[in-house]
C-alpha cells in the first residue's frame, strides 16, 4: 500500500540500504542512516538534511505516512516536536485546485511542504 515500508521500488532505497550495510547498519554515525533508506522505500524522493543529521546523531525521528491520499501529508516528527512536511508537486496541485488547500482524507493544511511546531 502507498506509504508502507518497502512498497516503492526506489533505487535510492536500495542504494541507501547498501551504503548503510557497508557502514555497519543502524542510524547513529552512518553516512546513510537505515531510517532514511526506509523512507525512500516508502516512496519519498528526498529526505531533509535536518532529518538525516538528527538520525546520524542517534536521535529518534519518526516518519508518518499514514495519509494514503497524498504524499504532501507525510511528515517527519523531530525530537523537539517540529514536523517537517514532505512536498509532492502533483499532490499539492490536486489538493490546492480541487479541495481548497486541505487534504480531503486527513484534513492536513500543510500541503506546500515546510515545517511547523507541534
Amino acid at each position: 500500500m502507498k506509504g508502507d515500508r518497502y512498497s516503492d521500488d526506489n533505487p535510492l532505497a536500495s542504494f541507501g540500504m547498501l551504503i548503510n550495510a557497508l557502514g555497519g547498519g543502524g542510524n547513529r554515525g552512518q553516512s546513510s542512516p537505515a531510517s532514511d533508506a526506509e523512507d525512500f522505500s516508502r516512496g519519498v524522493r528526498f529526505v531533509p538534511g535536518k532529518v538525516t543529521m538528527a538520525r546520524r546523531e542517534g536521535k529518534t525521528v519518526r516518519f508518518d505516512a499514514s495519509c494514503r491520499t497524498s504524499k504532501t501529508c507525510w511528515f517527519w516528527q523531530m525530537p523537539d516536536g517540529e514536523r517537517i512536511y514532505y512536498f509532492d508537486r502533483s499532490d499539492f496541485e490536486n489538493i490546492r485546485d480541487n479541495h481548497g488547500g486541505t487534504c480531503p482524507t486527513c484534513g492536513n493544511t500543510h500541503i506546500g511542504g515546510g515545517s511547523s511546531k507541534a
